[in-house]
């Protein structure tokens, strides 16, 4: 049986990461996981406790914080401690890409996205994808634009003032 990848995704990263970001259904910090969170709670504030005790293989850090891999790599963000959680241990932590609106949400780059998210979480199955070919292609024949290779870079790799667009 193949192994089922453990994922969390992160809003506005977890009171942890990112004090004072906003959601539009309270006014905490909103992470939502794929996995033991009950549907209904999609926005469910967690704990790093909870984040320890479902130990995700895979990270996903949206676009609605200045979060970067690098800060849980490196335990940049307040005081607690990333090293343990085998998506960090393992460099398996990926930043949402920023195309013509912030990816996580549904929108006109949604099978990009997913497309990317495939290849990141799924290497080894999805080794013969090539995104960036991929999304020059998609953006050519949905909007007539021909993308360089730095600017599927950009949106591929955002900063973390990406956080701050709208």
């Amino acid at each position: 049986m193949k192994k089922r990848w453990k994922m969390i995704g992160v809003v506005c990263a977890i009171a942890i990461l990112s004090a004072g970001c906003k959601s539009k259904e309270s006014e905490a910090p909103t992470p939502s996981s794929t996995q033991d969170v009950p549907a209904e709670k999609t926005n469910a504030v967690i704990t790093m406790e909870q984040v320890y005790e479902w130990d995700p293989d895979v990270i996903v850090i949206t676009n609605f914080t200045q979060a970067k891999p690098d800060d849980l790599y490196n335990n940049a963000i307040g005081s607690d401690d990333w090293s343990n959680v085998s998506a960090v241990k393992n460099k398996r932590v990926y930043k949402m890409p920023l195309g013509t609106y912030r990816t996580y949400t549904p929108s006109v780059d949604s099978p990009m996205t997913l497309e990317w998210l495939a290849q990141a979480v799924y290497p080894k199955l999805f080794k013969d994808m090539d995104v960036k070919a991929d999304v020059k292609e998609y953006y050519q024949n949905l909007f007539g634009v021909t993308l360089t290779d730095q600017q599927v870079d950009q949106m591929y790799t955002p900063n973390a003032s990406a956080s701050s667009m709208n």
